[in-house]
């Protein structure tokens, strides 16, 4: 079995006595953001010339990820704690919803980083690497970073992609095609054959102690994950 499809897995509730109502909220939200998404998939393929429905294939069994994230404020008892350095998502869409903390910025292709300001009730949409590599590379991934703020950051991420198991094959694109390569991390950024590896990659980078804890037969060598013995 593919070590990525450890990515699959029960979703973990607080308690209602803990979090009363918010596991209901939480899927409501989801079935909601799944909604947009698949709007906005359609409207990227009519916007590259293609049937609304040409990616459809792709989603049957979407890969979703979502999670509540807090970044604590400057004057916080941990301030040691960073933001989140410059990447761009291994998946197809990233649709934020943030607070009105700020810290969000997105990088111009000059180099230049500008703010991503908060408004109300709107939904901040990233490009990933699996949308750069579908598209050819018109529509590239977005670089993006979070600094630090005084006060604490909520924000709330919603990952959609396609199945684990989609290959570059899937999406008639050759490995030697520009757009299965990155400039984050150095220009050391690939964009693996397969979209379950390119997420777990995420997984590897962000969250070394959960790699080392959970998945201690996983190594990264040279941003590429491989089990422990055949990386010898």
């Amino acid at each position: 079995m593919p070590y990525y499809l450890r990515l699959q897995g029960p979703n973990q509730w607080p308690s209602d006595a803990t979090c009363p109502d918010f596991r209901p909220a939480v899927e409501t939200f989801a079935v909601e953001m799944e909604e947009e998404a698949r709007r906005l998939t359609g409207a990227l393929a009519e916007v590259l010339g293609d049937n609304s429905d040409v990616w459809d294939r792709f989603f049957d069994d979407p890969f979703v990820q979502m999670k509540i994230c807090r970044y604590p404020g400057l004057e916080s008892a941990d301030a040691g704690v960073s933001g989140v350095g410059a990447h761009s998502d291994s998946g197809f869409l990233s649709m934020l919803v943030q607070d009105d903390a700020g810290g969000l910025q997105a990088q111009l292709p000059n180099g230049d980083w500008v703010d991503v300001p908060p408004i109300k009730h709107a939904i901040v949409v990233n490009l990933g690497e699996v949308l750069q590599v579908m598209s050819g590379g018109k529509l590239r991934a977005t670089v993006h970073r979070v600094q630090r703020t005084q006060r604490n950051r909520i924000s709330v991420p919603y990952f959609w992609n396609p199945r684990l198991e989609t290959t570059l094959a899937d999406l008639g694109v050759s490995t030697g095609d520009a757009s299965t390569s990155s400039g984050t991390h150095g220009g050391r950024n690939e964009v693996f054959l397969e979209y379950g590896a390119n997420a777990f990659k995420s997984l590897a980078r962000s969250h070394p102690r959960v790699m080392d804890r959970h998945h201690p037969d996983l190594c990264v060598v040279d941003g590429r994950v491989m089990v422990a013995n055949a990386a010898r």
